[in-house]
């Protein structure tokens, strides 16, 4: 199996091999924990069919969830998101409007959960105004400080032309620490292109288009992978897991404060 070309042809085969061999998969990955290449050298049909092999996994172990962020964050949570910082948060969006070149609603919403849950650390005393708008909002006392945006944790943007290897390469050469997988971006002047990276396997979703796949994708990765989420978005992916996926019924305060808020934003202005 290790040896056959994923074909059209072959791809049943393939899926049924990765079916049967998901349970002893799953708890290897588990227990070894090692990293990215080791698990795709060991796995190598995980990479076929540019991540479709990685969604049939994540089915496997959260049956009913695969669905659940492109039903729900394109048409709920960016429209509250996107309401929530306009009226409550102008300090987040100012910063977004500056500092990210994309004019696109589904990643400023997605910047805008990084910036309003920081790492528990990153928190300063804020004494400024609260809200406007009628709804009933929880107010924070604290205001975060603010990291590069977009956070190259999760989004690094590169002109047309960029070669995605020679530059991953470059990226993990110059890192002090882990890279973790994240998203690709290729800026054009007439289109823009999403790549999820792995230590340097890629995944191309130019045919989707939308960083909203890109995402979805680059979540399940983390999932199936068995990877720890990078320490400064705990709280982000806390609130990804818990409200928008459902696969932690623990959210942490931070993201059960602010899933409140951005719902009663909603609720009095959309």
């Amino acid at each position: 199996m290790k040896h056959k070309l994923p074909s059209h042809y072959n791809k049943e085969c393939i899926k049924k091999c990765l079916q049967d061999t998901f349970p002893n998969r799953r708890q290897w990955i588990i227990n070894t924990g090692l990293n990215i290449s080791n698990i795709f050298k060991k796995y190598l049909r995980l990479l076929d069919y540019n991540g479709e092999m990685i969604e049939l996994d994540f089915d496997a172990i959260y049956p009913t969830c695969g669905d659940n962020f492109l039903a729900k964050f394109p048409s709920f949570y960016i429209k509250h998101i996107l309401c929530y910082i306009e009226q409550c948060r102008a300090d987040i969006k100012k910063k977004i409007d500056i500092s990210l070149p994309i004019n696109n609603d589904g990643l400023r919403a997605l910047i805008a959960l990084t910036l309003l849950l920081p790492p528990a650390n990153s928190f300063r005393k804020n004494n400024g105004k609260g809200c406007k708008g009628k709804g009933k909002i929880l107010q924070n006392k604290d205001n975060l400080i603010y990291t590069e945006v977009p956070n190259p944790q999760l989004l690094r943007i590169f002109p047309e032309g960029t070669s995605l290897p020679y530059t991953e390469t470059r990226i993990r050469s110059e890192a002090t620490t882990n890279v973790q997988p994240y998203i690709m971006c290729i800026q054009g002047q007439e289109k823009v292109s999403y790549f999820v990276q792995g230590d340097g396997f890629f995944f191309d979703f130019q045919k989707e288009g939308t960083l909203i796949a890109a995402f979805d994708f680059l979540f399940k990765l983390y999932q199936v992978l068995h990877i720890s989420y990078p320490s400064s978005f705990l709280n982000f992916y806390n609130f990804i897991d818990s409200f928008i996926y459902k696969i932690n019924s623990k959210p942490s305060n931070i993201a059960s404060s602010l899933h409140i808020n951005i719902c009663n934003v909603g609720e009095s202005s959309i």
